[in-house]
């Protein structure tokens, strides 16, 4: 904007000086030419001031809209959110249906600590939730982590539109934001429910005051190959799956 009002001003002159019926010692053009130069650099003035308000604002709605972009994800073992531009939506502990009972659902859920719960009978027709537990010494961050219970964040990732967990994978795509990585979980394979897969952190912590005895409910184990239909390379029979959650 500044050079546009140069080019003005000096355009201006040159015509000015070269226009042969211009005398310099004529007063009256020199006050007229000089009211009509005043005249233009206040309209470039102007204009600028009002391009650069436009610019402002647009850059105030820009930051706006940043920050109501934004996806959620399960942080599973972790009551914390840890990456980068990620906020804690809530904290809890992981919860699900019990690992013998056919009628279970198999998804994981990430229950609230502050529970509010409006009806206080449920009757005989009814589903089950229990919690969940480290179901085999494999999660190693505690010398006996199996039995302890697994805690859980709902967290969000600003300025991002979309959220992946990719299994055998512990970094993501070019592009993507790894959020964290760890172990893929499940149920064990001989159960009687099934079980959905999660992605447990591999700095995992336990539920506070767990771990005392097997309480049932959901049972996480590690997931390893079994080649057959799964084919084999690239993976290897009995090696456990890595996981990453990323974002975009």
């Amino acid at each position: 904007m500044a050079m546009l009002l140069l080019l003005t001003i000096y355009s201006f002159l040159n015509y000015s000086l070269s226009e042969k019926r211009l005398l310099i010692s004529d007063p009256d053009i020199l006050v007229e030419r000089l009211g009509i130069l005043e005249k233009l650099v206040h309209q470039q003035t102007e204009t600028i001031k009002h391009q650069t308000d436009t610019i402002s604002n647009l850059t105030s709605k820009l930051s706006v809209l940043q920050d109501s972009i934004g996806s959620t994800f399960v942080h599973w073992g972790r009551s914390d959110c840890q990456s980068k531009d990620t906020e804690l939506v809530y904290s809890g502990f992981v919860g699900g249906g019990h690992y013998n009972e056919t009628g279970s659902s198999p998804e994981f859920v990430c229950l609230p600590t502050d529970p509010k719960l409006r009806q206080t009978t449920g009757g005989y027709d009814y589903g089950r939730m229990y919690g969940a537990e480290y179901g085999t010494n494999f999660w190693g961050q505690h010398p006996n982590p199996i039995n302890n219970e697994l805690p859980c964040a709902v967290c969000r990732s600003q300025r991002t539109s979309t959220t992946i967990m990719i299994p055998g994978k512990d970094t993501c795509q070019a592009g993507w934001k790894i959020e964290y990585h760890g172990y893929l979980g499940s149920s064990h394979h001989s159960f009687t429910s099934g079980s959905m897969y999660i992605c447990v952190d591999i700095n995992h912590q336990s539920v506070p005051g767990g771990g005392s005895r097997y309480d049932g409910g959901k049972r996480v184990v590690n997931v390893v190959a079994e080649c057959g239909s799964l084919q084999c390379p690239p993976y290897t029979n009995g090696d456990s799956f890595s996981c990453v959650v990323c974002s975009k």
